[in-house]
């Protein structure tokens, strides 16, 4: 089984997830990652470990330990940590899985991969890193209670942030989204060249598969790869034979399956 799927941002335990969304997950699990793939990577804020609500954590448990425990049935599992779950850096736990913070180095098909959640490129963190902490421990969780309307909030926040920051430092562009995206490329250029082929962040809830226009260590050119997010679309990246797919579940399960099918010489 050589297939290996990043995932990231799913938020287990954030109160917006619903049965439907968990029999969503099971589905991915059991129907693909189980049957499919020899190493899955999670690319941070698995968990939604500093907002939670307990009943939420409690009725989440069950895919968190669907995850892990895929690591004792044939398929490898690491876990690099991200912003929402960095409390997890200091609990030992008994799971066969990987943790790793904050960036894992992984050789994938002669192809040198570059993981990491994102959050220390993203422009709010660096422009005023205590009301970014602020934000994630409290008022996130206090807005979550609101409604799915809360992201536009710190959306607002966010450009005002970058808003400050481009006027303070004479720069000139397209708007606070527009810089906080190539604040992310920027990274990734800087990382990959000439040393890794691919750049994979989580962070964004944005998924991207696109070329940084820099050389890698054996691509021309290196690529930048965001695995979007769970927790909305259930984004996924599938990684087979060097070729990368930026895809969601169920809507590319049949793509996301022939691909495998072909890839291990399967009828369709």
């Amino acid at each position: 089984m050589p297939g290996v799927v990043f995932i990231s941002d799913l938020h287990l335990g954030d109160t917006r997830w619903t049965a439907e969304r968990y029999e969503l997950l099971d589905d991915f699990l059991d129907s693909f990652v189980a049957k499919y793939v020899s190493r899955l990577v999670i690319v941070g804020d698995l968990v939604e470990w500093i907002q939670w609500d307990v009943t939420a954590v409690a009725r989440s448990f069950r895919q968190l330990q669907r995850i892990f425990t895929l690591a004792g049935s044939g398929v490898a599992v690491d876990y690099v940590i991200g912003n929402h779950d960095i409390d997890l850096c200091q609990i030992e736990l008994t799971w066969p899985v990987r943790f790793v913070y904050p960036r894992l180095h992984l050789d994938i098909d002669g192809y040198s991969f570059h993981i990491e959640h994102g959050h220390f490129f993203d422009p709010t963190v660096n422009t005023w890193p205590e009301a970014a902490a602020f934000f994630t421990r409290w008022a996130g969780r206090a807005l979550d209670k609101v409604g799915p309307g809360f992201e536009d909030v710190l959306g607002r926040f966010k450009e005002r942030l970058l808003k400050g920051r481009k006027e303070t430092t004479g720069q000139k562009g397209s708007g606070g989204k527009q810089q906080e995206m190539d604040a992310y490329k920027k990274g990734a250029m800087t990382a990959c060249a000439h040393t890794h082929d691919f750049m994979v962040m989580g962070h964004t809830h944005t998924r991207t598969v696109q070329g940084l226009g820099v050389p890698g260590k054996v691509r021309d050119e290196a690529v930048y790869v965001n695995t979007g997010d769970w927790q909305v679309h259930s984004d996924f990246i599938l990684v087979i034979n060097g070729c990368v797919y930026g895809m969601s579940w169920p809507a590319d399960r049949r793509e996301a399956m022939a691909v495998m099918n072909a890839a291990l010489h399967r009828p369709a």
